[in-house]
């Protein structure tokens, strides 16, 4: 079995700046394992608490702990950087001419999911991401008016729940939660 140039070049590359990665295997690369690691973490009942990085994510989070903060690996044969110190992503981000897409979702998942804000990439994430935050803002601009008029009640979480709703009716279908309470 011959190695993959693209995985040897990018190792090299990677090393050469402190970052380490999981043992590679073959075709499926890790997959296998990733997979393994997340149905142990949510096999057994979560501790209440906020921090749910492990939980989500056994696989970086153990990785981070055994290669350092910033790691590679790889998802078949796709290759995946996780930078956790925050110096070197805000490097990472402020360089304009690389472009920092998502992965692509793969064909039965773009079917699925669609092109909203998940899966989309460039000016239509960008588009996404502006229409949703107008929304979010007149959503909210709403409920404080409505709490400054009638008064903030202890118990806000329907009131969320609303404001969510909001958002998500005004950001699909262009209307607000009193106009979208038939849809819903």
């Amino acid at each position: 079995m011959g190695s993959n140039p693209r995985k040897v070049c990018y190792e090299y590359a990677m090393s050469s700046q402190g970052i380490r990665e999981p043992p590679y295997r073959y075709i499926y690369g890790i997959l296998k394992e990733i997979s393994n690691m997340i149905n142990k973490s949510t096999s057994s009942p979560m501790d209440v608490s906020h921090y749910i990085f492990p939980r989500i994510q056994p696989h970086i989070h153990s990785w981070l702990h055994i290669y350092g903060k910033n790691i590679i690996y790889w998802q078949g044969t796709q290759a995946e950087l996780v930078v956790s110190e925050p110096e070197l992503l805000k490097e990472i981000m402020s360089v304009r001419e690389i472009s920092m897409g998502r992965p692509d979702g793969g064909p039965i998942l773009n079917k699925l999911l669609g092109d909203g804000m998940l899966l989309s990439h460039g000016d239509k994430w960008v588009n996404n991401d502006l229409s949703m935050a107008k929304a979010m803002v007149e959503s909210a601009k709403m409920i404080f008016q409505r709490w400054k008029d009638v008064g903030v009640k202890e118990e806000v979480c329907e009131e969320f729940r609303m404001l969510a709703s909001e958002v998500i009716e005004r950001t699909a279908f262009g209307n607000n939660y009193e106009d979208g309470k038939q849809v819903f």
